[in-house]
């Protein structure tokens, strides 16, 4: 039984997860860096510690605990300066973690022109955000076969749930392309990804790489109109693809054109059990509340909304 946890970038993901360490009566430790975060975690049951890794070579409660490493990685370069200060950090300790969890992305993938992709299969990063979370992922590698600590990498695709609906970008009347010339994208609920993180700390979970998606891909232009659909929302107006690419962000530029659809089998063979949300249908009446969802919307959805409200946010 596990009975020290450090979760390092302690936010929506690491609240979850520290709410169901906490609730098996674990000591959990929230590493956040702002006054904001502080308080979010107030009356939760996880201590919070202050530190930032842009500016401080501070002690960390590391040794024999259980560590999650949801720390986002820095922004300077194509190498994650934040993992390479938390493993200097590893270093100092007296004693090691028991084991370590590290949330990467499945962008590390790049575009796979919309093939079915396993953990064998070749790492493509092209965009910056995809190189420091691969930087992040050879770094912590390197460490743990040095040190023989076991470390899961979960290359994890969007998450989705309660607070995490691309709302904003709905209601901006943003256009996208075409469906048929949208990628395909991967998916997870935020609480299957914390229920996913909980696996992943068992003794007799195999260290290694896992793909944490609900492994029900689909466009990304259906994605979001299904959001919009769900909330009586009017979908985003569709241009052809040239046009509409040329008015969107470049982040958003790759995440419609890295088309790759992600198999999840490897951990939900790990995990000996499916998730909570297989899929979008499943998971977009657990993200909202009866106000937010029009009359249009069936009420029996709304009623299922409120059966499944998440036990955290």
């Amino acid at each position: 039984m596990t009975d020290k946890v450090l979760i390092a970038g302690c936010g929506d993901v690491g609240r979850r997860v520290g709410a169901k360490w906490v609730a098996r009566s674990a000591a959990v430790t929230g590493m956040v860096r702002s006054d904001a975060s502080v308080d979010r975690l107030r009356g939760t049951g996880i201590f919070a510690l202050r530190a930032d890794l842009d500016t401080t070579s501070k002690y960390l409660p590391v040794e024999e605990s259980l560590v999650y490493y949801f720390v986002p990685p820095s922004v300077d370069s194509d190498k994650d300066a934040r993992m390479h200060k938390f493993v200097s950090i590893l270093e100092q300790a007296a004693k090691p973690p028991s084991r370590i969890v590290l949330i990467s992305t499945t962008g590390v993938y790049g575009d796979a022109g919309g093939q079915w992709i396993t953990e064998n299969s070749e790492v493509k990063a092209t965009t910056d955000r995809a190189k420091r979370r691969l930087d992040a992922e050879a770094v912590l590698q390197e460490w743990s076969a040095e040190r023989k600590v076991p470390v899961v990498i979960l290359r994890v695709g969007g998450i989705y749930g309660p607070g995490r609906l691309p709302v904003r970008f709905i209601k901006s009347g943003q256009a996208l392309p075409p469906v048929h010339n949208s990628a395909y994208t991967n998916h997870i609920h935020a609480n299957d990804l914390a229920n996913v993180c909980l696996a992943a700390s068992r003794s007799n979970f195999s260290a290694g790489i896992y793909n944490a998606t609900d492994g029900k891909p689909i466009r990304m232009v259906n994605y979001f109109n299904k959001v919009a659909d769900f909330l009586g929302l009017e979908q985003p107006p569709s241009l052809e693809f040239g046009s509409a690419m040329d008015k969107l962000s470049p982040a958003m530029q790759s995440y419609l054109t890295e088309s790759r659809r992600i198999s999840n089998r490897k951990l939900l063979l790990e995990m000996g059990s499916g998730l909570k949300y297989p899929t979008l249908d499943e998971g977009l009446p657990s993200c909202v509340t009866p106000e937010m969802v029009p009359k249009a919307v069936n009420d029996s959805a709304v009623k299922d909304s409120n059966k499944r409200t998440p036990e955290t946010t």
